[in-house]
């Protein structure tokens, strides 16, 4: 990062007509420094500015500064640079900056007028703006940070970092059937795990727990408050086909037997010319789900074939007539998923992860092809994975102030097959904005994390 550092700096000189400084040695006394150091009593949709400061500086002619925050915008984000008056006693000024806000960092830098000799003192460099965007804290830490004085020499300083503090929460203790527990559990068995939370902030705040274990093994299990773990070993994943017709119009080629396209390379398909074409309503063969049996995603897939590359297999969930996506195709057979909201369809409709959504859903199939082209559709199918997890992470609402809180446990029933010994650690999540299940969260980790270890015979 120096070496950048330093031909970034390079070219600001040379726009100045500045040759490349020669690095030296100079008054060990001068520092920058974040101010205020210690930022708080801000919420998520607030401002803020921090002033990069100069102190006992000596005749410095040119500077540069990297400073880093929360990354992934996760907590906060950059939103202006504003260079400061400490060399305006040197002249015309060149003045640039940078901001990555995925890696959460910002260079920016300035040097003085060519025939000036520096400034001496105390002053602003730079002013940075942030926005809050979640709760959480973050360091704010001055790095590769440079300066020059007249005769290209680097200046010797020191640096102090900032630092910011939002609405907060942390571990406080286990609790449940699984803390502390010396004997090994003796499968078939139940036990529950959870802890306590404790809002450590000036603002109300959402929190869940997050149970990572690992097996000896190496297999890692990762459950949220308030899920259920029927098993570590689900159902694996099976495929189901159409197994049913009803025609409604009628314009692609039907090949074979109906309903044409429930198995692959059978002989039996539809086939469409022209733009617009509908063959009929399909529905699929029925699930059934064991205790424990619980579906995590099913994926429709298409085993076609098209003559050109202008086709879309449009799929309508009947009788509401809900577009669910397009299936595709290319020059040779092959299955497809759809391609344009998303390949894993109960991600669209819901409705496929229920036993009675699944078994009732039909569809009707329509054709996009450009005129001429023929579209090959030979079989569907619904590919079920499962999982042994139920339910999706709860969280719990903790007011500021409020006493420890006992969070959701988390469930796990034990089976033979989770023999042996198992490490697990557990975290706090929080977040200051209502967790919308509908939108991907950005939760923050506590500082505190618990570990215990257990076994199974």
């Amino acid at each position: 990062m120096r070496g950048k550092t330093i031909l970034w700096l390079t070219l600001i000189a040379l726009l100045m007509g500045v040759a490349v400084p020669n690095l030296g040695v100079a008054q060990p006394y001068t520092t920058i420094s974040v101010d205020p150091s210690l930022i708080t009593g801000l919420l998520p949709g607030d401002s803020f500015g921090v002033d990069i400061y100069i102190t006992d500086a000596d005749a410095v002619h040119a500077w540069e500064v990297k400073l880093a925050y929360a990354p992934y915008m996760d907590v906060m984000v950059v939103t202006d640079i504003i260079e400061g008056d400490f060399l305006e006693g040197g002249g015309d000024t060149t003045f640039v900056k940078y901001v990555d806000h995925f890696y959460g960092f910002a260079m920016f830098g300035a040097t003085g007028d060519m025939y000036h000799y520096g400034v001496w003192g105390e002053g602003i460099l730079a002013t940075v703006v942030f926005s809050i965007l979640e709760a959480g804290e973050c360091d704010l830490n001055l790095y590769d940070t440079i300066l020059l004085d007249r005769d290209k020499e680097e200046l010797s300083h020191s640096v102090v970092d900032g630092y910011y503090l939002g609405p907060t929460a942390d571990l406080r203790k286990l609790l449940g059937t699984a803390r502390g527990r010396k004997a090994p559990w003796t499968a078939p068995a139940s036990m529950d795990m959870k802890a306590q939370v404790e809002n450590t902030g000036y603002a109300d705040i959402y929190a869940r727990l997050k149970f990572s274990s690992v097996h000896e093994s190496g297999k890692t299990v990762t459950l949220y408050s308030g899920q259920h773990l029927w098993t570590t070993e689900p159902r694996a994943p099976e495929y189901y086909y159409v197994n049913e017709f009803t025609p409604v119009w009628t314009a692609w080629d039907m090949i074979g037997d109906e309903p044409w396209i429930d198995e692959a390379e059978d002989g039996s398909y539809i086939e469409g010319w022209n733009h617009g074409e509908i063959i009929g309503i399909f529905g699929f063969e029925d699930i059934t789900l064991n205790p424990g049996d619980i579906i995590s995603q099913v994926t429709l897939e298409g085993y076609t074939q098209v003559d050109g590359g202008h086709i879309d297999i449009d799929i309508y969930v009947y009788p509401t007539m809900a577009w669910i996506d397009s299936l595709w195709g290319g020059a040779d057979w092959a299955w497809h998923t759809t391609r344009w909201v998303d390949p894993v369809t109960s991600n669209i409709d819901p409705s496929l992860k229920t036993l009675a959504g699944f078994n009732d859903w039909t569809i009707l199939v329509y054709c996009y092809a450009a005129a001429g082209e023929s579209t090959k559709l030979d079989a569907l199918r619904l590919k079920v994975e499962f999982t042994g997890i139920e339910g999706d992470p709860t969280w719990e609402h903790i007011p500021v102030g409020a006493p420890p809180t006992d969070l959701p446990p988390v469930v796990w029933d034990i089976y033979d097959f989770d023999a042996g010994d198992w490490d697990t650690t557990v975290t706090c999540e929080y977040r200051y904005n209502y967790p919308d299940p509908r939108f991907l969260q950005v939760w923050q980790t506590a500082e505190t994390m618990l570990t215990y270890s257990w076994s199974v015979k």
